[in-house]
């Protein structure tokens, strides 16, 4: 039966290549199936801004009161962040530059909200940006780098973002907005309102300049440095004693910290009191107050440095006696095997390497026979008959015992004499013929 087949050909407009090419051009460079996939991830975060937990239906069931009531609070955050597109867009680099354009805007609502409270607590501005600011702005950093210390191998990622975090707030957060205002003085010139606002300074400059007043900026960095000095002194004796920066034994961890926390407390309380007591402190109330803060400093340190010398102990102590515990079921098994299961040869062996080797070295020619005999009495044997080789300093030859006679060696025997003492020697005996056996 024959078969037939229908094709049909349409001619390709213009249009339609121009159209087909702009569409490979297009997957080319935005990649329609990862498009696609961040169509679905992007309708999923949503999805996920919704439930309680982290997981699907069965588990947001599964939320206790305490995970709803959290939910709800931070919902308007989820949904806010939730709008960030996945980072299957553009190889990531859409989501990179949109998170940090809602970063800024989060970070500029935190302080504006930071210092209307300090205003309301009549809080100076430099005790408010070093608390509820620095709270505020450095707490996602914070659990970042506890996230990233939990499932990363090492603690490269959690050094790293809080070292990028503080660069970035220095280099770009003090950085950029100081040069803007530097050129805008210098391009707008000496006016009014530049005299009004720094009439000390424009009491002393001819032109016109961006001035930042320090006040107890330098206190401030002094201090910081200090405890600085302080943290890191606890993390390399911790990697010396502990083994690492982060983790180790309980009390190591929990020592380690109290004290890095003390010391953020130390240092804003050493700061607030210098803002709030710079015009007002006598000398003595200031001496008082840095010798107080340097005992605490102190005690702060030493405190888990003995703890940590403690563990490192400790540790050492039961890697130790794990040690010994090995080494001493190393042995037993070696002498099972050696011995095969009864420990017969490995008295044989004693008294033969020590006995037979210590009496030969102290008289010369001692006759084999009686370290034989003394043999066969140690281990308990109750036929009299008994071959036993002496080691190397015998000369190689090997020393026969029978009850009451034995020869003083093999070549005293002839052939059938041989033959016949080989067969009545025990089992393993003949290891002792063979010095590099007994060696083994």
């Amino acid at each position: 039966q024959a078969s037939s087949c229908c094709v049909t050909i349409a001619a390709i407009t213009e249009g339609a290549m121009m159209g087909a090419a702009i569409v490979r051009g297009f997957d080319a460079a935005v990649n329609l199936d990862a498009f696609a996939e961040g169509n679905y991830a992007w309708k999923n975060q949503f999805i996920m801004a919704m439930r309680p937990v982290n997981g699907d239906e069965d588990d947001a069931a599964e939320a206790t009161v305490a995970d709803w009531t959290i939910h709800f609070v931070a919902l308007p955050w989820k949904l806010f962040f939730a709008m960030i597109p996945p980072a299957s867009y553009c190889g990531g680099w859409l989501c990179f530059c949109i998170a940090l354009v809602f970063i800024g805007g989060v970070t500029a609502v935190i302080g504006d909200l930071a210092s209307l409270m300090g205003c309301c607590l009549d809080l100076p501005d430099a005790i408010t940006a070093i608390t509820i600011v620095a709270l505020g702005t450095s707490l996602p950093d914070t659990f970042a780098s506890k996230v990233a210390a939990v499932e990363e191998p090492t603690a490269d990622a959690a050094i790293g973002n809080v070292t990028g975090s503080n660069s970035v707030n220095v280099f770009l957060g003090l950085g950029v907005p100081w040069t803007i205002a530097a050129v805008h003085w210098m391009v707008a010139g000496r006016t009014t309102e530049w005299e009004n606002m720094y009439p000390e300074v424009a009491s002393r400059v001819s032109g016109s300049a961006f001035v930042v007043e320090a006040e107890n900026l330098g206190f401030s960095v002094g201090a910081f440095c200090y405890v600085c000095v302080l943290a890191l002194l606890l993390l390399y004796f911790r990697r010396k004693w502990v083994g690492a920066e982060l983790g180790g034994p309980y009390a190591a961890k929990l020592s380690t910290s109290i004290a890095l926390v003390s010391f953020w407390l130390l240092w804003v309380s050493i700061a607030s009191w210098r803002v709030l007591r710079i015009d007002e402190a006598s000398s003595t109330e200031s001496v008082t107050i840095l010798v107080a803060a340097f005992v605490v400093s102190i005690g702060g340190t030493v405190t888990p440095l003995i703890v940590m010398k403690r563990a490192s102990s400790s540790m050492d102590t039961k890697e130790g006696s794990s040690e010994d515990g090995a080494t001493t079921v190393n042995q037993a098994e070696a002498t099972q095997a050696d011995t095969g299961g009864t420990g017969h040869m490995m008295t044989e062996v004693d008294v033969d390497q020590i006995g037979v080797k210590d009496k030969t070295e102290q008289d010369g020619a001692k006759d084999s026979l009686e370290q034989a005999a003394e043999c066969n009495d140690s281990a308990g044997k109750a036929s009299a008959p008994c071959s036993v080789g002496t080691i190397e300093d015998n000369g190689g030859k090997l020393a026969s015992t029978n009850a009451e006679e034995a020869p003083a060696s093999w070549d005293d025997l002839g052939a059938e004499g041989v033959a016949e003492e080989k067969e009545r020697e025990p089992p393993g005996a003949t290891a002792f013929r063979n010095p590099s056996a007994m060696r083994s």
